[in-house]
């Protein structure tokens, strides 16, 4: 009897243990799941300016527009290039955030060649042109945690852009810039890879980016692969 409740008192004793284990580790783990946050990224964004071909049109009606007659005979656009990125945060629990940071997210590039004629005067003609952009953002960032390892996320916030076309042709270049305040949405996965970082996937997009007066308003892609640093 005596080793019967010797062995309940133990089994219990266990059962406390590890409850206690049990709540201490997760008060550590809420503990963990607030603070500053470090992290960088780079990419592929992908700018949605159309095709070679609209381009092409939109250079032809407008040199139409101003008198004179173009014919383009070759075109290439494009619209990928490598972005990059770093951005600054503090999670206050396991499911809300801020966040803000800098994107550069490279540029779409068009050249062509063709024949101009203005005036009765035709002559062959090099041409190219460029859409960069860049600039600060700050958002909201919710979060899911799935499981011990991985946390679903997504993003709301607004991207400061500036916006920049260069044109080339036959050596004379011209620049038109603008800023603007775009909003861009994203989701990604993260995989905590360690006890103070984690490994991050994601896709965002930035919407309307540019001034449309300006240089033209259009969506840029960014697919992404970085890493986060609790602080």
């Amino acid at each position: 009897m005596m080793l019967k409740n010797k062995g309940a008192q133990t089994a219990g004793l266990l059962a406390a243990a590890m409850a206690l284990s049990a709540f201490s580790t997760t008060a550590n783990a809420q503990e963990g799941s607030s603070g500053f946050y470090f992290g960088a990224f780079g990419g592929q964004s992908s700018y949605d300016v159309g095709n070679a071909d609209d381009v092409d049109e939109a250079i032809e009606e407008t040199v139409f527009e101003l008198g004179g007659l173009a014919a383009i005979t070759e075109s290439s656009l494009d619209e990928e290039d490598t972005s990059f990125g770093v951005v600054v945060g503090y999670r206050f629990n396991d499911f809300f955030g801020l966040e803000a940071g800098y994107v550069d997210l490279g540029a779409a590039e068009y050249s062509a060649e063709g024949v101009l004629d203005i005036g009765g005067t035709a002559f062959g003609f090099d041409a190219s042109t460029s859409f960069e952009s860049s600039g600060p953002t700050v958002a909201a960032v919710g979060m899911l945690p799935v499981s011990q390892s991985f946390d679903l996320y997504g993003k709301l916030g607004i991207f400061f852009a500036d916006t920049e076309i260069s044109v080339d042709v036959e050596g004379e270049s011209e620049s038109i810039s603008s800023t603007s305040e775009d909003t861009f949405v994203g989701a990604g996965l993260a995989w905590r890879v360690g006890e103070n970082w984690s490994l991050n996937f994601e896709f965002t997009r930035y919407m309307d980016v540019g001034d449309e007066d300006e240089t033209g308003e259009g969506d840029i892609d960014q697919l992404a692969l970085g890493f986060t640093i609790n602080l």
